[in-house]
């Protein structure tokens, strides 16, 4: 069975007709931090450098729980970020803005799969901004 999150999962990643307050429980998240220009180049890096380790852990999950698992395969999450200002300003500096993004990871996945991901990405992306 495939675990699709944009089913089952309504009430936190569903649309709202108005703003609301949503409880967000604790969960495991491929994290990335930076600063600058979300235009820049090494913004658009690190965003494919979290894809990159979000399907590797993906496709490892499929191959090893293969129709041995109730949940064999799953949706990956979608970017996520929260966003500051390096310093108070009445106007927005695209320069001094400061993030972090991030995409969630399903509770089954563990943190030894996350580390095998990333070695494999980082050993087969140079550059690869992790």
């Amino acid at each position: 069975m495939k675990y699709e999150w944009k089913k089952q999962e309504k009430e936190i990643y569903g649309v709202k007709t108005k703003p609301c307050v949503i409880n967000i429980p604790a969960w495991n998240y491929i994290i990335l931090s930076g600063s600058g220009n979300p235009n820049d180049e090494i913004f658009s890096d690190k965003v494919a450098a979290l894809f990159s380790v979000a399907y590797k852990i993906k496709m490892a999950y499929k191959a090893l729980t293969e129709k041995s698992s109730e949940i064999t395969d799953y949706t990956v999450y979608p970017l996520e970020g929260i966003w500051s200002m390096a310093s108070e300003k009445e106007y927005l500096v695209k320069e001094e803005l400061q993030y972090r993004i991030m995409i969630r990871q399903p509770d089954f996945i563990t943190r030894e799969m996350f580390e095998h991901a990333l070695e494999e990405v980082k050993s087969k992306k140079t550059g690869a901004n992790l």
